[in-house]
């Protein structure tokens, strides 16, 4: 196995007894010590990938948002480009979007719950805004307080509705999901509430 393979294998494999411990306890509780017994590894190993645990949570969480980031600027806009000229909004064409709730669903539910962490939640609001602010035609308007209401708005109702949605998901498919969530970034509110 090549050296860059075997570091990456065990900062993924740090990663994932933190994650392991994270989803029952509060960062505070979680030692190095649990870490590395999770992660079969030594002290002095885990101090060549990270800090400490926060360290840990913070790679996951950077690790998390550039999937989003890749997720809404590459491969949603290509699927939405393959219906065009009349874009589809159907499970096929927001499959990156569904696929992404199912991926990675249980890090949002966390990361985004009453146990998360709040700074996870700005960062994630901070990077749908970023992406929101980016589909501006006039690079003014990217400073203006109206859009900055409507990009936090947006920011928040996702992160609501998602909080919402994922512990009934068994009930309610992530491709229903996605299509909900676009209709009613597409369509508004109101007309969503007529319709129930």
């Amino acid at each position: 196995m090549k050296h860059q393979e075997m570091r990456e294998n065990t900062s993924r494999a740090i990663m994932d007894a933190f994650w392991s411990l994270y989803r029952e306890l509060p960062i505070e509780k979680i030692t190095v010590k649990a870490i590395c017994e999770k992660a079969a590894c030594n002290r002095s190993t885990f101090y060549e990938y990270y800090a400490d645990s926060y360290s840990v949570l913070e790679a996951i969480e950077e690790e998390l948002l550039d999937y989003v980031r890749r997720k809404l600027t590459e491969e949603l806009p290509a699927s939405l480009a393959k219906s065009f000229p009349k874009i589809r909004l159907d499970a096929e064409t927001l499959a990156p979007l569904s696929d992404m709730y199912n991926k990675r669903g249980e890090y949002f539910s966390i990361l985004t719950g009453e146990k998360g962490d709040p700074y996870f939640q700005y960062k994630y609001k901070q990077t749908v805004k970023e992406l929101l602010t980016q589909m501006l035609d006039d690079p003014a308007k990217k400073f203006d307080l109206s859009a900055s209401i409507v990009a936090e708005f947006t920011a928040s109702a996702l992160i609501g509705a998602f909080n919402c949605w994922y512990p009934q998901r068994e009930d309610y498919p992530a491709e229903k999901y996605a299509l909900l969530l676009v209709s009613l970034l597409t369509n508004g509110v109101l007309p969503a509430i007529r319709k129930l």
